[in-house]
């Protein structure tokens, strides 16, 4: 689910949330709530700050606090917003060259979600072909250890 309701949502995510899927985005705007949100342990802003460091949105390209916020997104996450993380995460650890943590966040984003499961297993595919058979093994085991801790310390 990309939104939840409003009723769900604190003042400053709600506000994020405007400004960032406005007509035309307005992600400068959207950055401040966004953070604020963060602050007040918003699994979805920190998602969506994920994505703007990610891709430059209103902010330089930032792929490492891109993952902090991923990852941060992923520890406090209500289900809905981790599972949109899962995959983002795993794909932005690809863009960084570190495939076994990329592996490790594609195998938990195609054991978690439907929605992420056709794009988590092309990563798998594509990211496995960096690794040695027992760093995939290694990469498969803890995804299954941290999906038994519900990401925690992932």
């Amino acid at each position: 689910m990309l939104f939840r309701s409003v009723r769900d949502q604190n003042a400053e995510e709600k506000k994020g949330v405007q400004n960032y899927f406005s007509t035309p985005p307005n992600y400068a705007e959207a950055l401040l709530p966004l953070l604020s949100a963060v602050d007040k342990g918003s699994s979805y802003a920190a998602y969506l700050l994920g994505a703007m460091h990610e891709y430059g949105r209103g902010v330089p390209v930032d792929v490492h606090k891109a993952i902090a916020f991923y990852r941060l997104g992923i520890e406090r996450g209500q289900v809905s917003d981790s599972l949109l993380s899962l995959y983002q995460l795993a794909r932005a650890y690809s863009k960084v060259r570190d495939f076994r943590q990329s592996y490790l966040w594609a195998a938990l984003a195609l054991i978690g979600s439907n929605e992420t499961a056709a794009s988590a297993s092309t990563l798998l595919s594509s990211v496995g072909g960096q690794l040695t058979s027992e760093q995939i093994a290694e990469s498969r085991q803890r995804a299954s250890d941290c999906f038994a801790r519900f990401y925690r310390g992932c």
